[in-house]
């Protein structure tokens, strides 16, 4: 538990002294402000279109948070340090998805002055914003756990971010596209979507099944990410 402790204290704070990332977090505060402003501009009293709007904006800016996890260790060749170091493959991994994961989440959390200053404009209903905030949070996860299987694939950190956003892409392209497909590929398509849990949740429908499917698919990328950690360490 220390272990892992002492890579989410390192890796936290280098997002927090790292001149992109904050470039890339006041990006996308800079975006969802524009939509937020719209929202105001048209008086419309639902937070829904932003959350929306945020999750595709996320899509394009958490690969280029998460593609110096792993990658930046490998260009550097500080990761046979981390091998011949007393710390599993699991903390390393852990500690670094869980730092990444909360700088994000700080990030998204600025958010949450917007439906205050949208309740100023008209009655707001407050259980789709909050069932819309989780799973904006629940979705950037997901990210980070791609970026972060797209880090330790690399050695280049620009092509650990080009990785990640091709994967997302081709995630949300298979969900734009599902009604090309035949009825069970279709079904299959929605079965796995990480967009189709969200849709719910800005309705404001919350479903368990929906908050376990998110957390599985971010156990799935972390253990993925572990096992090409393995696979590195032996070559």
């Amino acid at each position: 538990m220390f272990k892992f402790w002492c890579i989410f204290k390192k890796e936290l704070k280098t997002y927090f002294i790292s001149p992109i990332a904050y470039v890339v977090a006041g990006a996308f505060l800079v975006l969802s402000g524009l939509i937020f402003n719209a929202l105001i501009q048209y008086r419309y009293a639902l937070m829904a279109p932003a959350y929306g709007n945020m999750g595709v904006y996320l899509l394009f800016i958490v690969p280029f948070l998460t593609m110096r996890l792993l990658a930046e260790e490998k260009k550097r060749q500080t990761m046979a340090l981390l091998f011949t170091s007393p710390i599993s493959n699991t903390s390393i991994v852990l500690g670094k998805f869980l730092a990444c994961y909360v700088f994000v989440a700080l990030m998204l959390s600025v958010t949450l002055v917007y439906p205050y200053i949208l309740s100023q404009f008209g009655p707001l209903d407050v259980g789709p914003v909050k069932t819309g905030f989780l799973g904006l949070v629940l979705l950037a996860g997901c990210y980070v756990g791609i970026g972060l299987f797209a880090s330790s694939v690399c050695s280049e950190t620009v092509i650990a971010g080009v990785l990640g956003v091709g994967l997302i892409v081709m995630l949300y392209l298979m969900e734009m596209a599902k009604s090309w497909f035949g009825d069970k590929a279709s079904a299959v398509v929605e079965y796995i979507s990480i967009y189709r849990p969200q849709q719910d949740m800005l309705q404001g429908l919350l479903n368990s099944k929906d908050v376990f499917f998110y957390v599985s698919f971010m156990v799935l990328t972390i253990f993925a990410s572990i096992r090409m950690l393995e696979a590195n360490r032996w070559r």
